[in-house]
């Protein structure tokens, strides 16, 4: 699932849930296997486990400083009862700059779109 588009330099909150059916499993914790670059060269450091937002819910994160533009690869794993599961995220990382403006730009402020 995408999870969005990002700033460089940003941290990067990868969200993660695990669920048998809707009810929450709370007895396991997640691991980020792998973190795939830009360029298709992993990150370094890795596995590592997710940390929990809230444990009753089955609710993990794991926070990462994206420094390079590009397109990122997040390969989680979570192990319930002798079964590995696996879960690919991913994320953009976009130069500050990219956003659609100019920095020369004359409206400090460009419309945006908003449901009525």
């Amino acid at each position: 699932m995408a999870m969005g588009s990002y700033n460089r330099n940003a941290t990067v909150r990868i969200p993660f849930q695990i669920t048998d059916g809707g009810v929450p499993i709370t007895d396991v914790v997640p691991v980020i296997e792998k973190i795939v670059l830009p360029s298709g060269a992993q990150e370094s450091g890795f596995p590592q486990s997710m940390t929990a937002v809230d444990v009753s819910m089955g609710t993990y994160e794991y926070q990462y400083k994206a420094r390079r533009t590009g397109d990122y690869i997040v390969i989680i794993s979570v192990d319930i009862d002798d079964e590995t599961y696996v879960s690919l995220e991913n994320f953009t990382v976009k130069t500050i700059s990219s956003s659609g403006s100019s920095g020369s730009s004359s409206c400090p402020n460009p419309p945006r779109a908003e449901s009525r």
